[in-house]
């Protein structure tokens, strides 16, 4: 709202004007200015790549993780202005300028790519993008934003897991694994000639559901339950371990897998697997049970203290010793969960402390300090 002023001095007016109240105004300017602060921590905080391009393909804006990450490539550390192409392998060239062209022609239309980047070591930086061309007030397209993640750690994954699994074929294909198919309807088996390298039979092969279960161990029959549950069921996949009995009357650990083909009515009608002799891994293990017990026993059996303090200063492991020699602190011989600041004399609190952060800022490295406990027998000695 504006008012009128006017001032006279002996009849004659001097000024004239009007005043206006702004107050929302600036209210609304205050507002304007702390979003736009808000929105700079924002894109400035992103761990995600947010880039423009202009219509000539170059850069307009680029936030602060793609500028860390690319700065590299471009001799004066500034991609603004630079061709966006200059941070794409040539590989997916021609890929980003069919989705430029396509952004341009639907604006406001996400669309989604992969597209590879590249390493300041040579390689592949694979990125995920999506793409949206902005337009001004008319929807005339003035630029193309994106924002993206770095999907190399996930890519890679990927990839090696593939190569596992398909190193894994092959040494399947490799090893002495006894493959089987079993028609479920006509009841008949049939084995690879490995059947008979792992448990020793010659022309005994099971020919039959029941002639298999024959030569599982009575303890582990419970398993033939477990399957006709799988096959009335609608599991396509099975997968158990068992003891098998061999030629010579001793018992084979084996990790049996199967794949099961239903009809159109989803009745099991064929069963394709293979039968793995685990045995040497089985005891393998056992070994290791007992190795960690023994290694357990020695430990429990130390003259020495041996303890374990979690992030939160808490004991999360002590040995016999250390329990035998303060557990009159805690009033328990349990004390896992305490605070591990108790059974230390309160001058060399800030000692402990600082070895403790230098600890989590140096993993793997050992570091020495002489500390005081309370006794029984506490006298009020002097700090070393």
């Amino acid at each position: 709202m504006k008012e009128a002023l006017s001032f006279t001095e002996a009849g004659k007016r001097i000024f004239e004007g009007t005043v206006q109240d702004i107050t929302e105004e600036k209210l609304n300017r205050q507002k304007v200015v702390t979003n736009e602060a808000r929105i700079r921590g924002i894109l400035k905080s992103q761990t995600n790549y947010l880039i423009r391009v202009d219509l000539e393909g170059n850069y307009s804006y680029c936030n602060e993780k793609f500028s860390r990450d690319f700065e590299w490539i471009f001799p004066d550390k500034n991609p603004i202005g630079k061709p966006a192409l200059s941070s794409v392998k040539e590989s997916s060239h021609s890929k980003l300028m069919e989705i430029f062209h396509r952004c341009n022609a639907q604006p406001h239309v996400v669309i989604q790519a992969e597209i590879e980047k590249v390493q300041k070591n040579g390689g592949e930086k694979y990125t995920f993008w999506d793409f949206i061309c902005l337009t001004d007030s008319e929807g005339r397209p003035v630029e193309v934003q994106g924002v993206g993640i770095d999907i190399t750690d996930r890519v890679e994954a990927e990839r090696k897991l593939l190569e596992s699994n398909e190193r894994f074929e092959l040494v399947t294909k490799a090893t002495s694994d006894a493959i089987y198919d079993w028609n479920c309807k006509t009841g008949k088996i049939l084995w690879s000639i490995n059947y008979s390298k792992l448990f020793g039979y010659s022309h005994e092969a099971p020919e039959n559901i029941d002639s298999w279960v024959a030569n599982v161990h009575p303890e582990d029959r419970d398993i033939v339950n477990d399957l006709s549950n799988i096959l009335i069921g609608t599991t396509n996949f099975w997968k158990t371990e068992y003891r098998y009995r061999k030629i010579n009357g001793e018992y084979a650990h084996v990790l049996e897998k199967g794949t099961i083909l239903r009809n159109n009515l989803g009745e099991a009608v064929r069963m394709v697997g293979a039968l793995q002799d685990i045995t040497d891994h089985k005891e393998a293990m056992q070994k290791l049970v007992r190795s960690e017990a023994r290694h357990k026993g020695i430990i429990e059996s130390q003259t020495n203290y041996m303890i374990r303090i979690d992030m939160a200063g808490n004991y999360s492991y002590c040995n016999e010793k250390f329990i035998q020699d303060f557990n009159w602190i805690y009033g328990k011989r349990n004390f896992i969960g305490e605070d591990s600041m108790l059974s230390v004399m309160d001058y060399h609190h800030e000692r402990l402390k600082e070895v403790a952060q230098e600890c989590l800022s140096n993993p793997g490295k050992v570091f020495q300090v002489e500390v005081d406990k309370p006794c029984l027998l506490y006298t009020s000695p002097s700090p070393r």
